[in-house]
């Protein structure tokens, strides 16, 4: 489409900034308390981290530590979008993915566009090409997504191959049991479709992001965030507002 007009374009930049320094505010902070609750005692036969509740509070920080994940492409956006007032644009690899109204809704327009416009072009758009069904279509591209993660378990954890295929294949799923729903209730709400979204993906959420969060918090140590020095201040206030000690940050050793 045509190109925003430079107030819009600029305003947009802007938003990409800030989501970009909040998340870099963020993650050293969702890190730190993530491995807070990776590492309770145990007790009484099994330890915090083996809690339903506490599995569940370290599933969503998952989910916010890998939006934040996203700052360089943000920052890129931004910068793109500001500088060229509007002429050209970066593919924004999150839209607000917790507003998704629907699972195809979250995986089709919302996050990781830009694995998502890969599969896209590279399963979906031939499979429709050559016949398939629209249905089918969706599937044979989470198989396939599920496919590539599997090689990421494979190479990060040694194990899960199954449990991630079935994550993504079970998606599929998700989009024509949502679709049920939503033609038995036509009428239903946006705020209530967004709940009803959330609570079919994160339970299915666990089958892959759970292998992330079962390698707490030996994952958390050997993948420190890095915070620049500018915003480090920023980071400590905020950590001692939310009550939570950040990870101490390996120094490199000393020359001499």
């Amino acid at each position: 489409g045509a190109p925003p007009p430079p107030p819009e374009a600029v305003l947009y930049g802007l938003e990409c900034l800030a989501s970009a320094v909040i998340k870099t505010i963020a993650m050293p902070i969702i890190v730190a308390k993530s491995h807070e609750l990776s590492t309770l005692p145990q007790g009484g036969g099994g330890g915090g981290a083996s809690t339903l509740w506490t599995k569940s509070q370290l599933l969503l920080l998952f989910c916010a530590n890998t939006l934040c994940g996203s700052v360089l492409n943000d920052m890129m956006s931004g910068l793109t979008v500001i500088l060229t007032l509007g002429r050209y644009e970066c593919l924004v690899m999150n839209n607000y993915p917790f507003l998704s109204t629907s699972v195809r809704e979250l995986w089709g327009k919302r996050y990781n566009r830009l694995i998502n416009e890969f599969l896209k072009d590279s399963v979906y758009k031939p499979a429709r090409r050559a016949g398939y069904s629209r249905d089918n279509g969706s599937l044979m591209t989470f198989a396939m997504s599920g496919i590539l993660h599997v090689w990421v378990a494979r190479h990060t954890f040694r194990r899960g191959y199954t449990r991630t295929l079935f994550f993504f294949v079970l998606q599929a799923a998700l989009f024509k049991a949502q679709e049920a729903t939503h033609k038995m209730f036509p009428k239903m709400p946006k705020w209530l479709k967004m709940i009803e979204t959330m609570g079919l993906f994160l339970p299915s959420l666990y089958l892959y992001g759970g292998l992330f969060v079962e390698a707490y918090p030996e994952w958390l140590e050997i993948n420190p965030v890095g915070t620049p020095a500018w915003l480090t201040p920023i980071v400590k206030a905020t950590a001692d507002m939310c009550h939570v000690k950040l990870l101490e940050q390996a120094q490199p050793p000393k020359e001499g």
